[in-house]
């Protein structure tokens, strides 16, 4: 199970595409902190939760087209090829897929990990910011909920129809540009934009309001049923 684990993440992770990727995410990311996020976002400190999630919700289109390129691995051809020769072995087809899939999480998020890191190496250089614990919240605000809707819907759709994932490759990206209202604000760039500004003061503390929490438990419970459903029909 570990050997295969392990196998499938390697996989993954050293293709080209993976590194074009990474490199387009790194160099992202270095504009983004140091164009927008490096003067504050709303009237906030740069390293602040609220510019940090702004950072992050900016970034997450592209994460999300990494882990929906992940999962179309599961649905090419020659995956269809491999899939019966791994049917005759000693490991259940559904397990299989339960490992591959594992894996697809781990390497999304290991994706993931790259603007993180790079934007509290930003912060402790250029400001001697070291209160990382503050940032916990925006990463689990604006990465899981849309993490879990991508990757439900991802195999869901694969699932349907082998294509149907590279249909919501350009999806994802696009929902990080448009101006949505706020339910529909799966990132939450408008968030960190507007509510800060609400608030009538210089550098507020962190707060997700309660509709908006409402709002991000709904999408990860999309995402949760979205999973669930593709897990049925295996």
């Amino acid at each position: 199970m570990a050997k295969i684990f392990r196998y499938e993440l390697k996989r993954l992770l050293l293709n080209k595409f993976t590194a074009g990727l990474l490199v387009v995410i790194g160099f992202y990311s270095h504009w983004l902190m140091n164009g927008e996020v490096i003067v504050g976002i709303a009237n906030t400190a740069p390293f602040s939760p609220w510019s940090f999630g702004y950072y992050l919700a900016k970034i997450l289109p592209l994460l999300m087209l990494a882990l929906l390129f992940f999962i179309s691995f599961l649905y090419s051809k020659k995956e269809k090829e491999v899939e019966i020769l791994t049917s005759a072995a000693c490991v259940k087809p559904s397990k299989y897929r339960m490992i591959r899939c594992t894996a697809i999480a781990a390497a999304s998020l290991l994706i993931t990990a790259v603007p993180i890191i790079y934007a509290i190496g930003f912060y402790s250089v250029v400001f001697h910011f070291t209160r990382i614990q503050t940032l916990v919240m925006p990463v689990l605000s604006v990465i899981l909920p849309a993490f879990t809707v991508w990757m439900g819907a991802g195999v869901l759709s694969g699932k349907v129809h082998p294509t149907s994932v590279f249909i919501l490759m350009p999806v994802a990206l696009l929902i990080g540009f448009l101006p949505l209202p706020g339910w529909a604000d799966l990132y939450g760039t408008a968030f960190f934009i507007s509510h800060p500004a609400e608030l009538s003061m210089l550098d507020p503390m962190f707060e997700i309001p309660p509709n908006m929490i409402l709002c991000k438990s709904a999408y990860f419970l999309i995402g949760i049923i979205l999973t669930a459903i593709a897990a049925k029909k295996d």
